[in-house]
């Protein structure tokens, strides 16, 4: 008996041990990156070539933010992204809150298979929709009511919508936005998982079925909706394959970022090398978190 507890306490203390080097060790994968970004966009170009100099540089400089500031063309691309980003994620979650508690609440003809369909969007890559997205953006008409008024009243109802704002906008709202089919599994699982007694409850008290969603069922889905609008800010923000698309004049930051040592090496005149940019990339990177 003494042995046993005698070998329970020493098992306890190596597992306290091993779990202390393992979440030191896991913090070092998490937070080198940011660590390698803080050390190298203060760094001069002299000590970026100097082998001797690992961590700490000799010399500290803010020429690299201002670089990437001008290449970027920060405050007009951080104002893209913004009234991108965050227009599009209050819609987005809104649009997959509300198809979310109707797949999870409500009984209705063809729900299996309108699931399926919203699961095949999460399974289908983006680049096998972008050009028929891209067509119908760029030649965008109401179906059938705008082709009637158009040989009725010989006026052009459809409208370019490619570098627009307002193409984000109407994606996000109908449910089709960045990541949207996921968005709506998980709020959909969510809605699933709540008794049906707060539905009866509320129905009981004479509320009507959105009046319910708003009241009883919206506030319990607090955390989630937290959840979801994160997710979407996050994605939004870090876009570059259909902004990069879909707008031409103006760019977000993740474009800009993509494009920042092309365009050092445009501005500086020199090639496109990877060590003439490399602090000022690191300086870019740290401008778009």
């Amino acid at each position: 008996m003494y042995k046993k507890i005698l070998l329970t306490e020493v098992m306890a203390k190596v597992w306290k041990v091993f779990r202390f080097f393992l979440l030191i060790g896991l913090s070092f994968v998490i937070l080198y990156p940011l660590i390698y970004m803080l050390c190298l966009s203060f760094r001069p170009q002299e000590d970026l070539l100097d082998p001797s100099v690992v961590w700490l540089s000799r010399h500290y400089t803010l020429q690299n933010f201002v670089d990437a500031w001008n290449s970027m063309h920060y405050p007009s691309s951080f104002a893209t992204t913004l009234y991108i980003g965050v227009g599009s994620s209050v819609l987005q979650t809104v649009s997959c809150c509300l198809v979310g508690y109707g797949f999870a609440r409500f009984r209705f003809r063809g729900r299996s298979v309108m699931f399926a369909l919203v699961l095949l969007t999460i399974i289908v890559p983006t680049q096998v929709t972008i050009i028929p997205l891209y067509m119908m953006f760029k030649n965008f008409g109401l179906p059938f009511i705008g082709l009637w008024l158009e040989n009725q009243l010989d006026i052009v109802m459809t409208f370019n919508l490619i570098d627009n704002p307002l193409l984000f906008y109407l994606q996000a709202m109908l449910g089709v936005g960045l990541r949207s089919g996921l968005y709506i599994f998980i709020l959909r699982q969510f809605f699933s998982g709540l008794p049906d007694e707060l539905e009866q409850a509320a129905e009981i008290d004479g509320c009507s079925a959105f009046g319910t969603f708003l009241k009883v069922m919206l506030p319990n889905a607090g955390p989630m909706l937290v959840t979801v609008s994160l997710f979407s800010v996050v994605w939004y923000w870090t876009d570059v394959f259909n902004t990069s698309t879909f707008l031409g004049k103006s760019q977000t930051l993740a474009v800009a970022l993509s494009f920042l040592r092309t365009n050092l090496a445009e501005e500086q005149g020199v090639i496109n090398n990877f060590y003439d940019s490399t602090a000022q990339m690191q300086a870019g990177c740290l401008l778009f978190v």
